[in-house]
């Protein structure tokens, strides 16, 4: 998981759309919206919100889903107000 949230990462560098207004070309980046699924201290996200530079930045965790309630991870993203879903 962790290796595709590093992946998503570094693709939304390069993720733009485009639009044409008068003849000229605007590129304009969009943040990737990632949900991130856990079960149970979440620490490839705790990782990267805590150290990498391009969190907030190119993508941002929108939502968690877990299979477990009482969890650190769950906690964590209650404190980082990020809302947790629990599916189990």
């Amino acid at each position: 998981m962790l290796i595709l949230i590093f992946l998503c990462a570094h693709l939304t560098k390069s993720l733009k759309y485009v639009y044409i207004k008068e003849n000229k070309i605007k590129m304009k980046k969009r943040k990737l919206r990632i949900v991130v699924l856990f079960s149970s201290g979440a620490s490839a996200a705790r990782y990267l919100i805590e150290n990498d530079p391009n969190y907030g930045e190119n993508y941002e965790f929108v939502s968690a889903l877990t299979d477990k309630r009482d969890t650190s991870g769950a906690l964590y993203f209650d404190e980082q107000e990020i809302p947790c879903v629990f599916a189990g």
